[in-house]
């Protein structure tokens, strides 16, 4: 939603001048102020030999390239952005979980602003992918077959537990030494003690909304459990067989399992969900068979297994380091059982699991009381038995010990130093803007038996270095700054700070609360309440307050999901909006229907409706009508204070009377009607296509309380036509050309767009840009020309830091009548960004 306290107006030539040239940077790829992230989840899955890597979105995009198969190390996705956060510029990246089972090694979001995205995807070999459209555009899934023979290493498909210093130790008591030796001592002889396997991977047996309550029998060696997770505001029960230590031995599992669940499917799951699902499962795990015997290994395949524990107790990954040491235990390799009980010892001590160490430091020197290591053996378990008796830790003995964290976190952080500078000439003088722009985005999360935690900030600050009178000067935004807890056993989530909510009745961001309850899969009941945000480098607002309801019904009557919701807003004590509204959504095979509306009883006033629809024909053409219907600015009582000299409602309420306030209101909102009509289809192996059409107006509002009317803006036009060829030049490359137009009655504008991306190694990408616009202004016979051509050099450094730069340059010419000047100008943009 934007700024609802944001007016429309339409602008004169001279006025709008500086707002076209603005948009001419915006698409030439210069600065403009960086927006919330746009990436809000990445999801890696795989079914007989295909990986799907599900991709949703804040806003809606609509693919350009479509569902065309290509081969390559690289994706390049052209996306256009239909919301209100194509002005911000965007550039994101992340390394998804499970993205091994797909050969991904990274995706990244990019947008220099304007409708135009791109969407890359990297991947460690060649694969063939496709791309497909979500129905409700705020999705898409990128669909990769790895050619046969170029499987992932075992071993660089696990990604390692999350990471850190080893907790203080506590020294086992007798009875938990006792206790850890026999579970170690029935595991090792096959007793009938469940044990997790090595690994993350996981087969995805079913999902229902119901509730899950029999686990079929596992297999020696393996676990079922349900994991409850909640997508769009729908809760979702998986019923999961794990783990596995690579993504050959979960597909291996899934042939025999596919004909009783033929919806199943292979994934990688978070640390977190693996510590979650063990959490009743006997500490000693050693993977058996069927029937009880060892699991037949090589010398040469134990002593690799070797080598990664005690490479990963080096990287501190000593959930690794376990599963590792406990693959080679349960093998029929005598010879290397020693150094593999060690090191098992030592990863449970390094995670604080006394007692377990113990046990299997124990079980070593019984086992091999005169081998090379026995001493350094002896030694630490002395250390553990020692520190049992420190007088500061008796008071933990006779409990069991806490196991590895549970937490996980991830994140980024980029820094961008940004100038544009342009000498227009004449009346207009010179634009100019630089600054260091920082953007940081963090995210925890932990997953209990019961309770579920997350948080999450997204923080960007500007340091303006522009100077003079103009500047902008230095500004802090805060997107996001919230923590979520959850409690799975009576369905109840709750988040707490800044956020972002859709279809919920709230206009957007807001600091305060949103609270769920799961009443059963289909049904879910919301509460809201908090005090709005309309800009993000706002603290929050006391005097503006609302509170909201809503309900979410999932396949209602069998066909729609519905959200119904009523929302109260009030300001400086007066009632500042009293909304009620629904959304519903149908989806089909292939094509979907979206329609919302906004109606504000107080006023009387349909504040907004909107209606989307999608079908895709063939699995190859894409069209999508859009019909929107809104006030502009959104109506509340608060736009009242446009153009006026107070400065609040309470203020305004000197001078007006509340009735007289809200009529001010009323003037202040015009209706804003739009419709498009798009399509994207692939034209050949190599090229694709897709166009725009939109048609607009404005209904202007009436001069009252001191403010200017704003006139009528008649009928608008515009026209967006892109071609994109995929490895043209070089295998991997992707080219769009762009033609844009517009006709708003006071002026035309048509504009060509060149951009290249190529791959000249994995780690270096070069993309050379170039803009031309041409405007006509018809009152004053006025024509302006901008020529903006720029260069842009990615280089990956490592695989988780990305440097940046970017220069280009602006020239032209500006007639009025016999009268010309010609602007001229450069922009630069340098930075990085690392991700964790």
């Amino acid at each position: 939603m934007a700024d609802p306290i944001t007016s429309v107006a339409v602008a004169s030539p001279g006025q709008d001048l500086r707002a076209w040239l603005v948009a001419c940077l915006v698409l030439a790829g210069g600065a403009v102020a960086a927006g919330p992230p746009q990436v809000q989840s990445v999801l890696v899955s795989k079914v007989a030999g295909i990986a799907d890597v599900d991709i949703r979105f804040a806003c809606r995009h609509r693919v350009v390239i479509g569902t065309l198969p290509t081969e390559a190390t690289r994706a390049e996705i052209a996306l256009v952005r239909l919301d209100d956060c194509a002005a911000a510029t965007a550039r994101e990246s992340t390394r998804p979980d499970g993205r091994a089972l797909a050969a991904l090694e990274d995706l990244a979001y990019d947008s220099a602003g304007g409708t135009e995205a791109a969407l890359t995807l990297r991947f460690d070999r060649p694969v063939r992918f496709t791309v497909v459209p979500s129905a409700d555009l705020h999705a898409l899934r990128v669909r990769v077959e790895i050619p046969p023979g170029s499987l992932p290493d075992p071993a660089a498909a696990a990604t390692p537990l999350p990471r850190g210093a080893a907790p203080a130790l506590t020294g086992p008591s007798a009875a938990q030494v006792a206790r850890a030796e026999e579970r170690a001592r029935q595991a090792t002889a096959g007793a009938p003690a469940v044990a997790l396997g090595p690994g993350l991977h996981v087969v995805n047996l079913r999902s229902s909304r119901e509730p899950i309550s029999e686990l079929p029998e596992a297999p020696a060696g393996r676990v079922a459990y349900v994991d409850t997770t909640t997508i769009e505001g729908r809760e979702w029960y998986r019923l999961r067989l794990g783990f596995f230590a690579n993504e050959e031995e979960a597909h291996a599992t899934w042939l025999t399992l596919r004909d009783r669940y033929p919806g199943a499917w292979v994934t990688r799951v978070p640390p977190a969900e693996r510590d979650a699902a063990g959490a009743a499962v006997p500490a000693a795990v050693v993977a058996t068979t069927a029937s009880g015997g060892g699991v037949a290994l090589s010398t040469a395949d134990a002593e690799h297994l070797l080598a990664q524990a005690r490479a990963a107790i080096v990287d501190r990954d000593y959930g690794r380091a376990a599963t590792l040491a406990t693959q080679v235990l349960a093998s029929t390799v005598p010879a290397q059982a020693a150094d593999a009980r060690e090191l098992l010892g030592l990863a449970r001590e390094r995670t604080g699991a006394a007692a377990q160490a113990a046990a299997e430091y124990r079980r070593y020197l019984a086992d091999h009381p005169d081998s090379e290591g026995a001493d350094r053996v002896r030694q630490r378990l002395d250390a553990l038995v020692s520190a049992r008796d420190r007088p500061r830790e008796s008071l933990r003995e006779g409990g069991e010990q806490p196991r590895a964290s549970a937490w996980s976190a991830s994140g980024g952080v980029s820094q961008y130093y940004r100038r544009d500078a342009i000498d227009w000439g004449g009346e207009y003088g010179e634009v100019d803007r630089s600054g260091l722009f920082s953007d940081a985005d963090f995210a925890a999360q932990r997953r209990g038996e019961r309770f579920d935690f997350g948080s999450r900030a997204t923080v960007s600050h500007t340091l303006d270095t522009t100077g003079g009178e103009r500047a902008p000067g230095d500004e802090t935004r805060i997107y996001n700054l919230y923590m979520d807890l959850g409690d799975r056993d009576h369905g109840l989530s709750g988040r707490l700070g800044r956020q972002t909510v859709r279809n919920q009745g709230a206009l957007g961001r807001f600091d305060g609360l949103y609270a769920s309850w799961q009443w059963t899969p289909a049904w879910r009941f919301n509460v809201l309440a908090g005090f709005p945000v309309y800009d993000p480098d706002d603290s929050p607002d006391t005097d503006r307050r609302f509170v909201g309801f809503s309900i979410d019904a999932l396949e209602f009557l069998d066909i729609l999901d519905v959200n119904v919701f009523a929302s109260f807003q009030e300001v400086d004590g007066i009632n500042d909006r009293e909304s009620i509204g629904a959304e519903l959504r149908w989806f089909g095979a292939d094509a979907s229907l979206v329609t919302s509306f906004d109606y504000d009883f107080g006023y009387g006033e349909l504040n907004s409706f909107a209606a989307l629809g999608n079908w895709t024909v063939a699995d190859r053409v894409t069209f999508n009508a859009m019909l929107d219907r809104r006030q502009a600015p959104y109506l509340t009582t608060e736009i009242a204070l446009v153009d006026q000299p107070a400065g609040s409602i309470q203020e305004l309420l000197l001078t007006y009377s509340e009735g007289e306030i809200r009529q001010l209101a009323l003037d202040r909102s015009g209706t804003l009607q739009s419709v498009a009509l798009g399509a994207a289809m692939p034209l050949s192996a190599r090229f694709h296509m897709s166009v725009d059409l939109t048609a607009s107006s404005y209904d202007g509002t009436p001069a009252s309380g001191g403010a200017p009317e704003t006139p009528d803006s008649g009928s608008m036009s515009y026209a967006y036509l892109s071609l994109i060829g995929t490895s043209l030049m070089r295998e991997g490359d992707v080219s769009v050309l762009g033609l844009r137009y517009a006709d708003t009655g006071a002026w035309r504008t048509a504009g060509l767009l060149l951009d290249t991306r190529v791959p000249l190694s994995p780690s270096l990408r070069l993309n050379p840009r170039l803009l031309v616009s041409r405007r006509e202004i018809t009152p004053g016979d006025k024509t302006e020309l901008l020529v903006t051509p720029g260069v842009r050099l990615l280089y990956r450094l490592a695989r988780r830091f990305q440097l940046e730069l970017e220069v280009g340059s602006h020239f032209g010419s500006d007639e009025t009548g016999g009268e010309s000047s010609s602007p001229s100008g450069y922009y630069l943009n340098l930075g990085y960004r690392a991700d964790f």
